[in-house]
């Protein structure tokens, strides 16, 4: 791993990693855009070489978070390593609920600066007590299942709407291989230009699914697409079978966090500094829907 490491100073980005020894192994996401390490999928003998493993690894490459996605069995053993618990979700593994356990290296990383005004707006979404009826798509917009013929659109409409993002949307390279596995929904406006759009990235292995990638052009905001948009990846994922849901909302975003509201998501928690988006990072709050396991 100390390899891809090398190669990927040099061009920030995500790739997957894994390693496998006699005594554990791990899937991961090596993020140098967020200076973290995420921790998918894991197995050990002793949690403690394990874990220091993973510490050494951050230390080395200056990574600021670590975010192990632990099983309900093991989160106990995180925790008493130093990691904290920043969200769940009832259903992740296949039904199997998920911890979100964080270790942070960086004071400043573990330190957030709208701790408050994220209260306030989560309390305004949550106390909400009359959800919006969802608007009719105007009659000049169009609603589709994207393709790779999409991709040059879609890279210009999220770099038109975020200063800097968690994943690397603007590498067209990049968007055309997401297009393999996962989904994504856009809605054109009479020009067929792309003013709305969202993904849904899906963990086959697992079962779940998770709703980002949601851009709307300035002059398209406040006419509800994103639930025209929300609806169609749902219908999509039902039709393979996916139905565990989430999704991670800018903690700052009212208008965010009110539609997975009133989409029948559920409030899990918040992940500290956790990504960088429109310029810097950002707390980021997690919302969870449907699955094998009550998400009430």
């Amino acid at each position: 791993m100390a390899l891809a490491f090398q190669k990927l100073m040099e061009r920030p980005t995500i790739i997957k990693g894994s390693k496998q020894t006699k005594n554990h192994s791990y899937t991961c996401s090596i993020d140098t855009i967020n200076r973290r390490l995420i921790i998918h999928r894991y197995w050990w003998k002793d949690v403690a070489p394990f874990v220091a493993e993973l510490f050494d690894l951050c230390r080395n490459h200056e990574f600021g978070k670590l975010i192990v996605q632990a099983r309900e069995q093991d989160w106990q053993s995180f925790l008493k390593l130093g990691f904290v618990m920043e969200g769940t979700i009832p259903s992740f593994f296949q039904g199997e609920p998920v911890y979100y356990m964080s270790k942070f290296f960086d004071a400043k990383r573990q330190l957030s600066r709208h701790w408050q005004e994220e209260e306030e707006i989560l309390e305004k979404v949550i106390l909400h007590k009359q959800p919006a009826k969802r608007r009719e798509l105007p009659p000049d917009l169009t609603l589709e299942v994207g393709t790779e013929k999409h991709v040059p659109e879609l890279v210009r409409l999220f770099a038109r709407v975020f200063d800097t993002y968690p994943s690397p949307l603007t590498d067209p390279e990049y968007l055309a291989k997401s297009m393999q596995n996962d989904i994504f929904v856009l809605i054109r406006d009479g020009k067929k230009r792309i003013v709305s759009a969202a993904g849904a990235e899906i963990d086959r292995m697992a079962g779940n699914a998770e709703m980002t990638n949601c851009a709307t052009l300035p002059e398209y905001r406040g006419y509800g697409l994103m639930s025209h948009l929300f609806v169609k990846l749902e219908e999509e994922l039902a039709s393979q079978q996916i139905r565990s849901l989430f999704s991670i909302a800018r903690a700052k975003s009212f208008g965010m966090n009110r539609v997975l509201h009133e989409m029948g998501y559920t409030y899990r928690g918040r992940l500290i500094n956790n990504c960088d988006i429109c310029g810097g990072l950002e707390d980021m709050n997690l919302w969870a829907k449907g699955g094998a396991a009550s998400c009430s």
